[in-house]
C-alpha cells in the first residue's frame, strides 16, 4: 500500500489561506524540518505523519497560550473563515446559505475523502438539528475537525453551532453536531 498523503489543497487552505500572515519565519523553519517548505511550490501531497506533526507545531506557534486541542480548534475555525474569504468562497457564500446547514454537512464525508488518501467519514442523522459524524482518522488533532465543523455550520447560516467530540479513540473520532438555523 502506498504512503498515506494529505493533498496540496489542504496544505494551501490551512497555511496560505487560513493562517497567511500568522505563518512566521520561525514556523516556516520548523515546518521545513518536517518536510514542508512553504517558500517553495507546495508538493502534491504531504505524508500523513508530517501533516499531523505540522498541525501540532503550527498550533504551538500560532496559539501558544492555548491548550493544544483548543489551538487545533481555533485553527479549524480559521481554516473555514480563510476559505470563505477567498474570491471563490465569497461567490459560493449565497449558495452555501441557500443549501442550509444540513445539506452542507451532508457533503462533509465527500470533502474529507477528497482532502487526503486515508480518511473516511460517515454521517448519521440523529434527528432535527443533530447529526453524528464518525471519522476514521483525525490523527492527534480532533479539535481541528471540531473547529472546521463549527466554522462550516456558521458559514452555512447556523445561528448557533455546537460540535462535541463524543468519542475519541485516536486516530478516530466521533462528533455530535447540533445547530439552529
Amino acid at each position: 500500500m502506498s504512503e498515506p498523503l494529505v493533498f496540496d489543497t489542504s496544505i494551501e487552505a490551512l497555511y496560505v489561506r487560513a493562517l497567511g500572515p500568522r505563518v512566521t519565519p520561525a514556523l516556516k523553519h520548523d515546518l521545513r524540518a518536517l518536510g514542508l517548505d512553504l517558500d517553495k511550490k507546495l508538493p502534491p501531497g504531504l505524508p500523513r505523519e508530517a501533516w499531523y506533526r505540522g498541525i501540532d507545531v503550527t498550533a504551538r506557534h500560532v496559539f501558544p497560550a492555548l491548550a493544544l486541542d483548543d489551538a487545533h480548534r481555533e485553527m479549524g475555525r480559521l481554516l473555514i473563515s480563510g476559505m470563505s474569504d477567498t474570491t471563490f468562497g465569497k461567490a459560493l457564500a449565497p449558495v452555501v446559505k441557500l443549501l442550509g446547514v444540513r445539506r452542507v454537512l451532508g457533503r462533509v464525508p465527500h470533502n474529507i475523502k477528497t482532502a487526503n488518501t486515508f480518511a473516511t467519514a460517515t454521517l448519521v442523522d440523529e434527528g432535527p438539528g443533530v447529526l453524528r459524524l464518525e471519522v476514521n482518522d483525525v490523527g492527534s488533532a480532533p479539535g481541528l475537525m471540531r473547529g472546521s465543523l463549527e466554522g462550516l455550520m456558521r458559514w452555512a447560516g447556523a445561528s448557533s453551532a455546537d460540535v462535541e467530540v463524543a468519542q475519541s479513540a485516536p486516530p478516530a473520532a466521533v462528533y455530535r453536531l447540533r445547530w439552529k438555523e
